[in-house]
């Protein structure tokens, strides 16, 4: 549904966030306008430096134009559910099929915790979150490296299992925290995956 509004809005106004080059990818509109407290994240021309609170009270008190109910309903209508991408026929083991079957698996009792790369995409894009903090993942900055230490912070604050997905690189990057995983007994699982 994001995906869908996003793609044919013909204004987006983005408050308190960085939109990376993965998040405007596939807009359609120049009309962004970006909002933050921070002036550090100026990334864009249409860049504005204000507090937010102060913002969305300013516009609530105007009379601001609103999108017509046949838009939000198309919005409403999108089929969550579709598969957005499908990778092409191979010998190989599929990784979109795989990571389907991770999260099937998942349920209210599972935090699942991600690198950076095409993984995280996969798993963002058809994960249904059943709590708060269900997956952590690092966001618009992608470094490799995040997702086995943040598995190990999750399995000390939470009760969860914890799923770790990684790729090739960020797991030799980490894998010395194995170590950690191991003394502690931690309930960690650890899902290696090549999305090559």
């Amino acid at each position: 549904k994001s995906d869908m509004a996003s793609e044919n809005a013909d204004l987006i106004i983005a408050m308190g966030c960085k939109l990376s080059e993965r998040t405007t990818s596939t807009i359609k509109t120049d009309n962004i306008i970006q909002i933050n407290t921070n002036k550090d994240h100026k990334r864009c021309e249409q860049f504005y430096q204000y507090n937010i609170k102060e913002v969305l009270i300013e516009l609530n008190n105007k009379n601001v134009h609103k999108a017509p109910c046949e838009w939000i309903q198309k919005i409403a209508k999108v089929d969550e559910n579709k598969q957005k991408t499908t990778f092409a026929d191979t010998e190989k083991l599929n990784p979109e099929v795989v990571i389907r079957n991770i999260i099937q698996k998942a349920d209210e009792n599972t935090t699942i915790t991600l690198d950076a790369g095409t993984t995280t995409t996969y798993f963002t894009m058809y994960t249904k979150l059943s709590k708060h903090s269900q997956l952590l993942f690092p966001g618009g900055f992608g470094p490799m490296g995040y997702s086995i230490p943040a598995s190990i912070g999750a399995a000390f604050a939470t009760d969860d299992v914890i799923f770790a997905a990684v790729g090739d690189g960020a797991m030799q990057m980490t894998m010395e925290e194995l170590a950690v995983i191991s003394k502690y007994k931690l309930p960690i699982i650890i899902f290696l995956i090549n999305m090559e």
